[in-house]
């Protein structure tokens, strides 16, 4: 059992929820004065009052350089990407008996892989985005990328990219077809 509340919220945790079901998940970011990495809690409510039940937390594979966590729960499986010390975009799965792991941004082409973004396709699929930069945090290109799962291994398509001062992304799921 977990207790939610034993973490000071007047700290920027970047804390994200996704609903599933009757629960759900929360992953933040505690301050290096905690445990290092990202926390997940998976808690459950009452179906007819949606009161809070239950909580379970556990650790992320992540380091005390993680950041900007981005999360999505599908029907069988969580999908969570994040930064790594503003490097790399990580991502992590779990659910169904299965985790896995990849690095998302391999072979993108910028130094700096920044702020990413999850959503999930109606099958499934995730679809990453992050803002990429070749030199300091000046953003050059947005980076798209759709995964797809099989044999308990994530394989990640091309990386589409659209060059220019880019801020921010964003991706909407959208569970109606076509998508």
């Amino acid at each position: 059992m977990c207790n939610m509340s034993d973490y000071d919220y007047s700290n920027d945790y970047q804390s994200v929820i996704s609903s599933m079901g009757d629960g759900g998940i929360v992953v933040c970011n505690p301050p290096s004065t905690s445990i290092a990495g990202l926390r997940a809690f998976n808690f459950t409510t009452d179906w007819v009052n949606h009161n809070f039940v239950d909580c379970s937390e556990f650790s992320i594979p992540s380091s005390q350089n993680s950041s900007n966590p981005s999360l999505a729960a599908g029907c069988s499986r969580t999908h969570l990407v994040f930064e790594e010390a503003k490097l790399s975009i990580k991502y992590y799965a779990w659910g169904g008996g299965v985790t896995c792991s990849s690095t998302v941004s391999a072979q993108s082409g910028t130094t700096y892989n920044l702020k990413p973004v999850i959503s999930l396709l109606e099958c499934g699929s995730p679809v990453i985005s992050w803002i990429g930069a070749t030199t300091g945090y000046y953003p050059t290109r947005l980076n798209t990328r759709i995964g797809t799962f099989a044999n308990n291994v994530m394989t990640w398509g091309s990386i589409n990219s659209v060059l220019g001062l880019i801020r921010s992304a964003s991706n909407a799921s959208n569970s109606i077809s076509p998508q």
